[in-house]
């Protein structure tokens, strides 16, 4: 025991083996918060990105009762949702990686491309859509 009553458990080589598991502990649980987090906040973004791209396709349906500007912004805002959740997913992939998680590192990586991939596909048709409206409108105002 030292003077002040504590019980030491390290050396003069550094911490004992109990002030190390605990440490490790906290370390352990830092990184599954910091998971849970991370996806957590994945979810949410990929569940807005999904509202807004179903909303984006139904308007891109019926491109004539459709304001060209509404798509625009759905467009936008998929586009910074995307950003964000590709974010996420990179950091969940330092995470990954710091754990030894090699498998869960390569499946985020392949989420992320699958996910740009998709709302790629998305915005190129909500493009056309749009393009098809503008030529729709053009047309239907020289025939009056």
């Amino acid at each position: 025991m030292s003077q002040e009553g504590v019980e030491e458990t390290g050396g003069k080589d550094g911490p004992g083996p109990e002030q190390t598991d605990d440490k490790d502990d906290e370390e352990n649980l830092e990184r599954e918060k910091t998971l849970l987090n991370l996806k957590k906040e994945k979810r949410i973004r990929k569940t807005e990105m999904t509202k807004i791209r179903h909303h984006m396709e139904k308007l891109c349906i019926t491109p004539k009762d459709s304001p060209k500007d509404v798509i625009e912004k759905d467009i936008e805002q998929l586009w910074s949702l995307l950003e964000i959740t590709l974010e996420i997913l990179d950091e969940l992939c330092v995470v990954y990686l710091k754990n030894g998680e090699e498998a869960d590192k390569q499946a985020a990586m392949e989420e992320g491309q699958m996910l740009e991939s998709e709302i790629q596909t998305a915005i190129e048709k909500a493009h056309e859509a749009v393009k098809s409206h503008a030529q729709i409108f053009c047309r239907d105002c020289f025939a009056q």
